[in-house]
């Protein structure tokens, strides 16, 4: 699914998603160890970059977009999601940089 296989890129690319799992376009991304309770981040961060995301719990980031979403809808959810997801990620290795 292309939406899956986005988010896998993406944490393939950052390593923040422990496990993307889920039932149609009902998605759930666990993340990994070092942002464990940490999922309001995320959203944040995505809520930053124009994406709406939910989060269930302090370590999953939830995706539930409308089931006729296009395709070209999707790609761009996805490039927002990865700007969002480097943008954290920077933020937190200037924070370890500066610790």
């Amino acid at each position: 699914m292309l939406l899956e296989d986005g988010l896998q890129k993406i944490s393939s690319r950052f390593d923040v998603f422990e496990t993307i799992r889920g039932r149609g376009l009902l998605i759930g991304c666990v993340v990994s160890d070092p942002w464990k309770g940490r999922a309001r981040e995320f959203l944040q961060a995505a809520q930053e970059a124009g994406l709406m995301l939910l989060i269930a719990g302090g370590d999953v980031v939830r995706l539930a977009p409308s089931l006729i979403i296009p395709e070209a809808d999707i790609a761009e959810g996805l490039e927002r999601m990865e700007s969002a997801v480097a943008g954290l990620c920077a933020a937190e290795q200037k924070a370890a940089s500066t610790s």
